[in-house]
């Protein structure tokens, strides 16, 4: 019986088997006992599709429709670089085999997008680990409930994004220009549930964040620059737009404050501080 299970999974390849023991089949078995336990395996099988379990199954084959556009995420600080086809036909997002994707998730990150990968990272032949970075060896399907390029960004960064301004096609318009979408009731929940898990997040250390040890720079990394992101704001010039042409623009004063200036056709609009500018 284990020998069928191992042969069985093995030849699925769903998952890499580690097994150091060498099992071997059961040649002293007489024909009738063979017979039922083949019986009995099918009904295990069974089971296992049943519970959603596809360890003995092949990978069935995902038949995508003709019609998509490819967009980019080039990343060059943290090294992610990565492939994506949208299928508006169907609403549906899938990063390219080759792609490099962060390993280790963020304290950010949108809880579906974890669970996603947690799920690829336990199918060891879906990627190959290259230090703090995962390259991808076959196509993945990063939709996720409510349809959003955020999801597809989130998984490549491991952390919160607003993938409408984050993924760029070759003539350097986002998907949010080629294909505008109306912000509806879904796009506000999902920023509400980003700005909330930054407030536990918070909450959760609440003592910490309001010492000296906690200093204005990292501020900006775990708490202003994940917020702005999720509001739409191009935090760290991701399209690549010369500098007085970014949306954002960081200033560190003498004093050690981090100051974001936001702008909107190149007019300083407000920024962190407090001071705003008449629209």
């Amino acid at each position: 019986m284990e020998y069928l299970g191992l042969k069985a999974a093995n030849e699925a390849g769903n998952y890499e088997i580690d097994n150091t023991k060498k099992v071997e089949k059961g040649n002293f078995v007489t024909t009738q006992r063979k017979n039922e336990m083949n019986a009995f395996f099918e009904d295990i099988q069974f089971l296992t599709r049943f519970y959603g379990c596809e360890i003995f199954d092949n990978p069935k084959e995902t038949i995508k429709p003709a019609n998509y556009h490819e967009f980019h995420l080039d990343m060059n600080n943290i090294g992610v670089h990565a492939t994506l086809h949208y299928y508006p036909d169907t609403d549906e997002y899938y990063l390219k085999a080759g792609s490099r994707i962060l390993s280790k998730d963020l304290s950010s990150m949108p809880k579906e997008v974890g669970m996603m990968r947690d799920e690829f990272r336990n199918n060891k032949k879906a990627y190959q680990n290259d230090g703090e970075l995962l390259i991808l060896l076959q196509d993945v399907n990063v939709t996720t409930k409510k349809h959003s390029p955020s999801g597809a960004a989130s998984f490549c960064t491991a952390t919160a994004m607003q993938g409408t301004t984050a993924w760029i096609d070759n003539n350097n318009p986002n998907i949010r220009k080629n294909f505008p979408k109306k912000k509806n009731n879904m796009d506000i929940l999902e920023i509400k549930k980003t700005i909330q898990a930054l407030v536990e997040k918070y909450k959760s250390n609440r003592d910490f964040y309001r010492t000296s040890n906690f200093n204005e720079t990292q501020v900006r990394n775990e708490f202003l620059d994940p917020l702005f992101e999720a509001l739409g704001w191009d935090i760290r010039n991701i399209s690549g737009k010369k500098t007085n042409e970014r949306e954002v623009l960081l200033e560190e004063s003498l004093k050690s404050q981090c100051r974001h200036s936001f702008k909107r056709n190149r007019i300083i609009r407000f920024d962190s501080l407090g001071n705003v500018s008449s629209f």
